[in-house]
């Protein structure tokens, strides 16, 4: 899984263009890693509540527009899932 965020994080992180002891580079990419991971899981659980949300609104209106907004929902709502399976498998 290719995190758009993630390569710009480790560059933050190690301070490429700074004057700075190994240690300190390992252990300040190593905390950039960390508050991304937490922004990363908030993220996923934010985007599939939101999804069950809006698919419980829409699941007794039988119009077109609302059964196409529903399965748009119920599509976008695996995808999470699959994406939020493969950051813990990464993690595991």
């Amino acid at each position: 899984m290719k995190e758009p965020d993630l390569e710009e994080t480790v560059i933050e992180g190690w301070g490429v263009n700074e004057n700075i002891e190994m240690v300190n580079r390992v252990t300040r990419c190593a905390n950039k890693l960390q508050g991304w991971g937490k922004r990363k899981r908030v993220m996923f659980k934010e985007d599939i509540d939101e999804c069950v949300r809006e698919m419980e609104a829409l699941r007794d209106n039988p119009g077109e527009a609302e059964s196409r907004r529903y399965r748009e929902c119920s599509d976008r709502h695996a995808t999470l899932l699959v994406q939020e399976e493969g950051y813990w498998k990464q993690r595991a």
